[in-house]
């Protein structure tokens, strides 16, 4: 089913985009980012917190998923995944608008020197005759949460934000880049069968560059993995995510038909 142009007639007291403007306008006093998007992805309105997340800059009349080069840090800039990105919210906007289906999705974002995760609600408005006419996206902060958090909440510790590597942050030992992921990722708790899983490459290889490489510029002689990880983490190697780590992407939540209608792969959490 296309996605058809909708008449622009936003400023027409007796229009419909008029009646759904003038409704909007309860957002303006509520704690959260509400957006007010017509059937082609064009924003029509925003709420004062949505548009301050863009340093003052009018928003209305671009489309949605430009938004996202604004939003996203240097590194999701030009990375591969942000135009994917764009496309898989393209097609989310065009699901909600051809299925009427109301679809929630977590967008994973670096964002200056951390990375955020946000919650997209997007929610069809309905005319008369049953059609969407527009489509209301309620975006909110989510806070990743694991084992790490759990215990930290059993200890009243506040979460420990993730973090980027600022550019100009010293390492106490020099480290090329996939050494840097190997000891980020071993420092955290991954172990040498999972590192080479996320970085695409052999169990033997992790090994290799753990015993041949990372231990000796660490002052440990007999591959001692444990000691490697306590002297790591000592120097704070666990607390910053290594840029090329960092990766901007959507996860779908709990929609059915997810499968039948997207050509691209999103991945999937039922809830």
């Amino acid at each position: 089913m296309p996605i058809v142009d909708l008449p622009q007639r936003v400023d027409a007291p007796d229009s419909i985009f008029g009646e759904l403007l003038q409704n909007f306008q309860i957002w303006q006093s509520l704690p959260v980012s509400a957006m007010l998007i017509d059937r082609n992805g064009v924003i029509v309105a925003a709420n004062s917190l949505c548009q301050s997340n863009f340093a003052g800059e009018n928003i209305v009349g671009l489309n949605d998923v430009t938004l996202l080069g604004k939003f996203s840090s240097e590194i999701a800039k030009t990375s591969e995944e942000l135009n994917l990105t764009r496309e898989h919210l393209l097609h989310i906007h065009q699901l909600v608008v051809q299925n009427k289906a109301f679809i929630k999705a977590l967008i994973i974002l670096p964002q200056n020197d951390e990375i955020r995760s946000l919650i997209f609600n997007y929610i069809p408005i309905f005319a008369k005759d049953g059609e969407v006419i527009a489509v209301q996206k309620i975006t909110s902060e989510f806070g990743f949460f694991g084992l790490t958090d759990y215990l930290n909440l059993l200890q009243n510790k506040k979460p420990t934000p993730l973090r980027i590597m600022p550019k100009d942050y010293k390492m106490p030992i020099k480290l090329a880049k996939r050494q840097h992921e190997i000891i980020f990722l071993l420092t955290n708790g991954i172990n040498q069968s999972n590192i080479a899983r996320i970085l695409s490459v052999s169990r033997t290889a992790v090994a290799k560059t753990i015993a041949e490489v990372i231990c000796p510029k660490f002052a440990i002689s007999d591959n001692n993995v444990g000691l490697l990880i306590d002297k790591a983490t000592a120097m704070n190697y666990n607390k910053f995510i290594p840029p090329s780590l960092c990766k901007i992407g959507v996860i779908l939540f709990d929609y059915q038909a997810m499968e039948s209608n997207l050509e691209i792969q999103l991945i999937r959490v039922d809830t």
